[in-house]
């Protein structure tokens, strides 16, 4: 279980993730230039050619560049734009952090993924359940699937809500919420 870190340890988290630089990939339109022969597998590991990359610098330089368009994933740079395949999602959430975010809101969660970046779980970076498998929004359309132990950590802190016939579980981060589930009483 994620320990409840201090306000000034927030305010030092939101200085790095607003100092995380990404290239203006949306601004590039290059011309499509094959698949990349590279793979994003279900647990997160990057592959090349049947081999896996195993140099994280590596990984993260290529994650920077991925984009999202329809259903499909590509590397891009200014001059081309290549298809990578990815299983299911391109990132894993590993590791959680709460922090307090004041005495009258809940604690806000913060998602670690398979890179290193970070972000807060917010309107921005919303969660969601598809077919019973938890994601969140990393940034523009890239997805990252909450590993099973980040998703038990969440379900911990869920609050119950009763609507109607039904109680709903809700995860709160500052002023967002998720709902996580919902069974009949």
């Amino acid at each position: 279980m994620s320990m409840l870190l201090s306000e000034n340890k927030l305010s030092v988290l939101l200085e790095e993730i607003a100092q995380q630089k990404l290239p203006p990939i949306a601004q590039w339109d290059p011309p499509l230039n094959g698949h990349s022969q590279m793979e994003i597998k279900r647990d997160g590991s990057w592959w090349h050619q049947g081999g896996e990359i195993h140099k994280l610098s590596l990984i993260k330089l290529f994650s920077h560049i991925l984009r999202k368009e329809g259903d499909k994933y590509f590397l891009v740079t200014p001059v081309e734009k290549q298809e990578i395949t990815v299983e299911d999602a391109p990132f894993v959430v590993t590791a959680m952090q709460t922090y307090q975010a004041g005495s009258s809101l809940p604690p806000i969660i913060a998602f670690t993924i398979n890179t290193g970046e970070q972000f807060i779980l917010d309107k921005k970076h919303p969660l969601e359940i598809k077919s019973g498998v938890p994601y969140a929004v990393v940034r523009e359309q890239l997805a990252a699937r909450l590993d099973t132990s980040v998703y038990y950590e969440c379900v911990a802190m869920a609050q119950a809500e009763e609507k109607g016939a039904n109680t709903q579980w809700w995860l709160y981060s500052g002023e967002y919420r998720a709902l996580l589930g919902e069974e009949n009483n």
